[in-house]
């Protein structure tokens, strides 16, 4: 029996991963493109994605939420921390990554007045360099190990560069993101 359906909006580093996850996590799950469903928004009223409808009818939206409970129905929580320091921190950069980062490369993204494109670069490059400098002192953002955290920002990160955003002078999450990019989650 599958365990529900995800909802995703296929460019958006928020919803476009989770498939992986929930096969990482060893969760069946059917995936479908919100853009494609007719009855969309009267399921999940806000019409945004990434949502998620449980087989047993549970509906959940927000990427950190649906992130929260896959990892928690799966056998592998500790891919969220094993600790209660790691867990904190985790969160810490799931919330980051989702809102900081996504949000100031969603302005980049779409902003369509190029004579403002320079500053929202310039926010978004600030906002590298914070991580950059966090990651000078762990190989990953909470430690010696891949959570769930790193492959969110990951994806963003693949993204920022799909959008035209040069991030080679941040020679620690170049580094980092070699790393990553090794997590059998992302191998395909």
């Amino acid at each position: 029996m599958t365990f529900g359906t995800l909802y995703i909006l296929p460019p958006s580093p928020r919803s476009a991963w989770l498939p992986k996850l929930a096969k990482y996590l060893g969760l069946e799950i059917n995936v479908k493109s919100m853009l494609e469903v007719e009855d969309f928004k009267s399921k999940f009223p806000l019409g945004k994605a990434p949502a998620f409808e449980g087989s047993d009818g549970f509906r959940l939206t927000e990427t950190l939420a649906i992130i929260k409970y896959f990892i928690d129905s799966s056998s592998k929580p500790e891919f969220a921390g094993s600790s209660l320091k790691e867990k904190a921190l985790n969160e810490k950069w799931l919330s980051f990554a989702n809102s900081d980062l996504c949000g100031a490369m969603v302005g980049v993204w779409f902003c369509k007045d190029e004579s403002k494109k320079p500053e929202l670069v310039s926010k978004l490059n600030s906002l590298l360099q914070y991580i950059d400098n966090e990651l000078n002192n762990s190989k990953f953002l909470v430690g010696d190990s891949v959570l769930v955290a790193d492959i969110l920002l990951y994806v963003t990160l693949q993204h920022i560069v799909e959008i035209g955003v040069d991030i080679s002078s941040f020679s620690h999450l170049k580094k980092y993101s070699e790393e990553v990019a090794k997590h059998e989650l992302l191998a395909e």
